[in-house]
């Protein structure tokens, strides 16, 4: 693999992970909010992570992903 090639898997990783953890949680708001407002009640909760105020080495995609629930 060369390095346009581990430049793209990279930029493929991060986008999957912002997908999952920021946009999925998004889209699972949009489609509970109506329902919600409808009922006048809800809850929603969003588990972040420790990684979202410090992350580790390895997992700085991992933890701005987390920040951005906060």
């Amino acid at each position: 693999m060369d390095v346009t090639d581990e430049a793209q898997v990279q930029q493929a990783v991060r986008q999957g992970q912002y997908a999952t953890n920021v946009f999925g949680v998004l889209n699972v708001v949009r489609a509970v909010l109506p329902t919600m407002r409808q009922q006048r009640a809800g809850y929603l909760i969003n588990i972040s992570s420790i990684d979202a105020h410090g992350a580790f080495p390895g997992w700085g995609v991992y933890g701005s992903t987390k920040f951005a629930l906060e």
